[in-house]
């Protein structure tokens, strides 16, 4: 069915090497080429990091759950918008955020809409109303189309991608069976789902595969690789994990063992898969040191280049933005940005490149 529309930083301050188990054997090295600070400022505070996100000028958006804040290029902070409500333009709890030419797109959780915002000044444009299908996690296609991974019901058989027209605001269908493998653990919750011309990668946070589906041919491939350290989920065990009336409880349950967590383009013809193994969770409360992160390298044609890559410092990718990688340094959840001075600086992002030896 084809529903597609036509529509300084400084440089070598540090490079980590690594070395990739791949079929292939390949080795790459990390090259650490800056980092992203952002300036303490009067007018913000950061708090409940969601999301990053970048769009071509170099602006970084920051969602955290009830808040976006805007930082330029610089790390100077732009603009804060927090419309609590569930009217237009409002929102009460962000699941996922994404960039297009002009508009911030927002999801809210379980609200089944999307908004957008201009880019420029925050503003609120408009929205669309989602089908009824829950969903954590979306992509943009050429600014023109929005993708979802769907949540679905245990045990059932269900779509597992819904396409939606940006400038019709028009449910163009739901594609692709979810695929059986997403059910291992139980759950169908979506991992992540990337978007780049005609072509949508995507996988389930309980299973280490990654699925492409083709919107103008309607061709769905499956890139099937289960790395021999991937943990797959034993829900009879985790049951022991269960924290009575706490929210801890949903990650002591799921997050015990191995999970795919995101996936990310690379440059023009790579996909990089991160998958976190340990439980954060295990001792009660949240410690990040229990979690390893590992990539999986991709080409876009679905050939494994390598294996168990352990990211520098054992960060998680935030986000991609052409060669570089955006890792979060995890001083948000060591700092509250309250009891920096004003005109400090916070780092968020260290930024790599990924070069093949």
């Amino acid at each position: 069915m084809q529903i597609l529309k036509k529509k300084r930083l400084y440089f070598l301050s540090l490079i980590f090497i690594c070395t990739m188990i791949s079929e292939s054997k390949a080795q790459f090295s990390f090259e650490k080429i800056s980092d992203y600070t952002i300036k303490i400022d009067e007018n913000f505070i950061l708090s409940s990091f969601l999301k990053g996100v970048m769009d071509k000028e170099g602006n970084i958006f920051y969602c955290d759950l009830t808040r976006i804040l805007k930082f330029n290029s610089n790390g100077e902070f732009q603009k804060e918008i927090a419309p609590s409500g569930r009217g237009p333009g409002e929102f009460q709890t962000l699941i996922d955020c994404n960039v297009t030419e002009n508009y911030l797109v927002v999801l809210p959780f379980n609200e089944f809409r999307a908004l957008f915002f201009n880019k420029s000044d925050m503003s609120y444009s408009h929205e669309f109303s989602l089908e009824s299908f829950r969903s954590r996690k979306f992509a943009i296609a050429e600014d023109s189309l929005l993708i979802t991974i769907n949540d679905v019901s245990y045990g059932q058989t269900d779509k597992a991608l819904s396409v939606y027209d940006i400038d019709d605001k028009q449910f163009l269908g739901a594609n692709v069976d979810t695929p059986e493998m997403a059910y291992v653990g139980n759950t169908s919750e979506g991992g992540g789902l990337i978007a780049k011309s005609t072509e949508v990668f995507y996988l389930y946070i309980s299973y280490p595969g990654i699925w492409r589906y083709n919107f103008k041919t309607g061709a769905s491939k499956y890139y099937n690789s289960v790395p021999d350290y991937f943990e797959e989920s034993n829900f009879k065990e985790l049951g022991s994990l269960k924290i009575p009336n706490d929210h801890r409880y949903y990650r002591g349950y799921m997050y015990n063992k191995s999970r795919s967590e995101g996936i990310y383009f690379l440059g023009k013809d790579k996909v990089v898969q991160m998958i976190a193994t340990g439980n954060p969770w295990k001792s009660g409360s949240f410690n990040n040191s229990e979690v390893k992160y590992y990539l999986e390298i991709w080409d876009t044609q679905g050939n494994k280049l390598a294996s168990k890559v352990p990211t520098p410092n054992n960060q998680r990718i935030e986000f991609t933005h052409g060669d570089n990688i955006y890792f979060n340094t995890g001083e948000l959840f060591a700092e509250e940005s309250e009891s920096l001075p004003v005109g400090s600086k916070l780092s968020l992002f260290e930024v790599y490149k990924m070069i093949a030896d």
